[in-house]
């Protein structure tokens, strides 16, 4: 019993060792094949080189950002081919031993290990190489509003959505106040900052308006995200931008201007919730019930700027110097008169940029003497605003401009 036990371990320990010296012998005695093995491996992975190269120059030239991963793939690379041609330098001369009459088995036996370590790292940058995308749209952010746009009024907004957006709990956040109060100009801070912060990998802000065109939201969607959508029908538009959004970890969809309810995932195509938690959504409206029946987690009120804040707001935008005191208090009545809300303010302010004391009044009185009550949907300080920075215009070439 004893001895056969002995005499099977002597066998195996024997037959590993048979193994162990073929696999270490095979570099000498297979060496003609592994090189041209080498030569095939490598002739692939350059082939394949190629291809990645011309997917990274298309990317460039849609000023799309490489990946970290296809960076370091394609340097990878580079550096093995280089050792592989280097390798292959040290190949040429057949070493023989005895005139020529026999190989030279110890130079064959190292190259033919160099050869074969650099063919398993070839086998593993092949696999590697696989990828589904090279590239990344990156975020390209034109004319984002400085912190010089926060006032103390809207301070308080904006922290809140910032809480709410790092918050896990939180996949909607909604925006509500009325029209001119500055709403698309906290949301675009908003999103400078959450760009500053890296809290999301991708960031898309688009105007949906009160009569959104979807198949236009959807497009403009996926050109931020580098897709082209060729579908025509609209569950198909939908489920293809959403397959296409899941792949984004971290992404900030802002929905500007909502005035309705949408099912935003089947007119346009935007996952979010259980169906995609990396997923989360800003929407800016006039109504407070919109951003119930949209199911936002948390909706904060945008109120109209403080006397202080619309009043250094307006000399912004009125350039203005003269502080006395007559011009002083017709100021005050104007600024007034634009309700705290930021776009009547500027809109006014520019209008009366270099205008006399006359002048002021008469936009004083214009202001007051004002009469929008048929006017619907449009918030009445805002369109009165409006109206005199219009009548202030000085060509009827700029007016008809305003009128488009």
């Amino acid at each position: 019993m004893g001895d056969q036990f002995i005499t099977d371990m002597v066998s195996k320990i024997g037959g590993y060792l048979m193994d162990l010296t073929i696999n270490e012998l095979r570099p000498v005695f297979q060496f003609k094949s592994i090189v041209e093995d080498l030569k095939h491996k490598s002739d692939n992975l350059c082939s394949k080189q190629r291809t990645i190269q011309d997917k990274i120059c298309r990317a460039k030239q849609n000023s799309e950002a490489i990946n970290d991963d296809v960076r370091k793939w394609v340097s990878d690379v580079e550096d093995i081919l280089k050792r592989v041609q280097n390798l292959e330098e040290k190949l040429r001369p057949n070493k023989r031993w005895l005139c020529g009459q026999c190989p030279n088995m110890i130079w064959r036996y190292h190259l033919g290990k160099d050869a074969m370590k650099e063919m398993a790292a070839i086998k593993m940058l092949q696999q590697e190489g696989d990828f589904g995308q090279v590239s990344h749209h990156t975020i390209v952010d034109v004319n984002i509003p400085s912190q010089e746009t926060l006032f103390e009024s809207t301070e308080s907004a904006f922290d809140q959505i910032m809480e709410a957006l790092k918050s896990d709990d939180c996949n909607m956040v909604g925006l509500y106040g009325i029209g001119g109060v500055g709403k698309t100009t906290l949301a675009q801070e908003v999103r400078a900052r959450a760009t500053e912060l890296k809290l999301f990998d991708n960031i898309v802000m688009v105007v949906v308006s009160q009569n959104p065109n979807f198949s236009a939201i959807q497009d403009e969607i996926a050109e931020r995200l580098g897709l082209k959508i060729e579908e025509k029908v609209k569950e198909a538009r939908a489920s293809r931008l959403s397959s296409r959004l899941k792949q984004e970890k971290k992404i900030l969809i802002i929905l500007d201007d909502v005035w309705g309810d949408l099912d935003l995932a089947n007119d346009i195509g935007i996952p979010h919730g259980d169906d995609h938690k990396g997923c989360k959504i800003l929407l800016t409206t006039r109504r407070l019930h919109v951003c119930k029946s949209m199911g936002s987690k948390k909706n904060i009120e945008l109120a109209a700027l403080k006397y202080e804040d619309a009043r250094a707001l307006f000399e912004k935008s009125a350039d203005l110097t003269d502080k006395s005191p007559e011009l002083n208090e017709i100021v005050k009545e104007v600024v007034r008169e634009c309700k705290g809300l930021p776009l009547a303010i500027v809109a006014v302010g520019k209008a009366l940029r270099e205008k006399t004391l006359d002048e002021y009044k008469r936009a004083l009185n214009q202001l007051k003497d004002a009469r929008l009550d048929e006017i619907e949907d449009v918030d009445k300080e805002v369109y009165k605003s409006l109206m005199l920075s219009y009548d202030y215009l000085k060509s009827k070439q700029t007016k008809s401009c305003f009128l488009l």
